[in-house]
């Protein structure tokens, strides 16, 4: 495991003061060709966790949009399609800061076959810095396919009932970045196009292509 404050070498223009006006570039470095947007899936509190993203215990943001007359495109907050889970008595939620296991397998896998056996960085930052006793920053290094025992050691770390996914995960040669940010129900992705076109065909993740202009008002 390794200490780091933040991931170094990107730039980000300086945050507005009012969330009203954040944007995806505000939290996302420049200089990539493409970003994306993956929505994580409203999961069913009554049916057990598969993994499997059945019809009865997943619901996509397209689906809950289309069942309430809700537009579906790449800014949507889930705030708008609230009133479909009060009509189902909240029987779906939200996971923020946790992308759920097929989808994250799902992206691993277009990843992977990019970056080759580059090293990959995974840092968990406010959520460590909410959860770890000490406070403090974690991150590991290593190949993707450690993910999921990074966020099993982080978890014991934070002492979390509830699954988080590394806040970044970003190769050495910095050809892509994935930030899932801790207060977001939504993953985000920088990359070249061929990365990002391989994203886009992925039927187990909801995703639409956005730019760093694209707004993001969407923090709980």
């Amino acid at each position: 495991m390794l200490s780091m404050d933040i991931p170094r070498g990107w730039s980000w223009p300086e945050a507005p003061k009012e969330r009203g006006s954040l944007r995806v570039g505000h939290i996302m470095p420049s200089g990539f060709e493409r970003y994306l947007r993956i929505f994580h899936p409203f999961q069913n509190k009554a049916a057990p966790s598969s993994g499997n993203n059945s019809t009865s215990d997943h619901l996509s943001w397209k689906k809950m949009a289309e069942r309430l007359g809700v537009p579906f495109h790449p800014s949507l907050l889930h705030q708008l399609l609230l009133p479909f889970q009060e009509r189902e008595r909240s029987a779906f939620e939200l996971q923020y800061g946790n992308l759920e296991p097929k989808a994250m397998n799902a992206l691993v896998g277009v990843l992977e076959s990019s970056s080759d056996t580059v090293p990959v960085f995974f840092y968990y930052g406010l959520s460590a810095q909410i959860r770890n006793p000490d406070h403090q920053p974690l991150m590991w290094r290593g190949q993707l396919a450690d993910i999921w025992e990074v966020q099993q050691e982080a978890n014991m770390i934070m002492g979390e009932h509830i699954p988080h996914s590394p806040e970044w995960i970003w190769p050495e040669d910095r050809r892509w970045l994935v930030l899932t940010d801790y207060d977001l129900p939504s993953t985000y992705v920088a990359a070249g196009s061929g990365v990002a076109d391989a994203i886009l065909q992925q039927a187990e993740l909801e995703v639409h292509e956005v730019n760093p202009d694209t707004p993001l008002n969407e923090y709980k």
